[in-house]
């Protein structure tokens, strides 16, 4: 399916943690290429938050990775305690 002149893709953010305050999990459309900062917006993310790991296939990506499609970005927020 195209979306505008980009193709459209599913990605699936899955968060664990206090992100869930922040973000919600589920599967969203986006344009192939978008990047992984479009995607935590689409999820719900208004503003910096500190301390959010993104991962995909359990390694550490940047916000500004972009999707091809099929992904599953899961978000957790770093806590500190003791």
């Amino acid at each position: 399916m195209l979306f505008g002149k980009r193709e459209s893709i599913q990605v699936t953010v899955v968060v664990h943690g206090p992100a869930a305050r922040f973000l919600k999990a589920g599967t969203y459309g986006l344009r192939s290429g978008d990047k992984v900062r479009v995607l935590l917006k689409r999820a719900g993310l208004s503003g910096a938050v500190g301390g959010l790991s993104c991962l995909i296939e359990g390694e550490r990506v940047d916000p500004s990775k972009k999707l091809t499609g099929g992904e599953i970005v899961t978000v957790l927020q770093m806590v500190a305690g003791g």
